[in-house]
């Protein structure tokens, strides 16, 4: 028996789009969202230093895709403070594969997005921002798959330093802790 079965056509305003469903009983309507899921880190220790990208094991997601032909849709909202002149930046990763990041522009480094919030003064520290990127991805499988997000502090420097879920320093009510999110949506094609 075929892996899928295709049933009467759905009419919409776009055209005509045939539903299907799956061995498993899944159902696919093109443009309707299938399966979501969401990773709620809350920890306030975690914080990255050094010249590298170093992967940021609290963000991780996992999803299986229902179907082959599927786009899932990759969405964060990531609380970060930083030391001075700090310059983080964020890499998105499909299990190894990193997406979505351009060609590096010398002397400069490519990464998916960016955190930039430095007033390069010493006020640095007490700077807190919540990050927000979506990317709709294709990964063509119905195998497991994981999203890993990287970041990395300025690359000139080793004395720069990254914080996830808190501002560096937190010496008044004025300072913060908060939380992240990373949230998948599998969406049918």
């Amino acid at each position: 028996m075929a892996s899928e079965l295709h049933v009467d056509a759905i009419k919409h305003s776009g055209g005509t789009s045939a539903m299907t469903i799956n061995s498993s009983g899944s159902v696919n309507i093109p443009g309707s969202v299938i399966q979501v899921v969401q990773t709620n880190f809350t920890a306030s220790t975690t914080s990255v230093s050094g010249t590298t990208f170093t992967e940021i094991t609290g963000l991780n997601v996992s999803i299986t895709p229902k179907f082959s032909s599927s786009k899932i849709l990759w969405q964060c909202s990531i609380a970060q403070g930083e030391n001075q002149d700090c310059f983080p930046a964020y890499k998105l990763f499909r299990d190894s594969t990193a997406l979505n990041v351009p060609s590096a522009v010398s002397p400069g480094t490519a990464a998916t997005f960016a955190g930039v919030r430095t007033g390069n003064d010493a006020r640095d520290i007490y700077l807190f921002s919540q990050l927000s990127y979506q990317f709709l991805d294709s990964p063509n499988t119905t195998s497991q798959i994981t999203y890993k997000v990287q970041v990395r502090p300025m690359g000139a420097s080793s004395g720069r330093t990254v914080f996830i879920n808190r501002s560096n320093t937190i010496g008044d009510s004025n300072q913060f802790t908060a939380t992240s999110t990373v949230t998948v949506m599998e969406i049918a094609q």
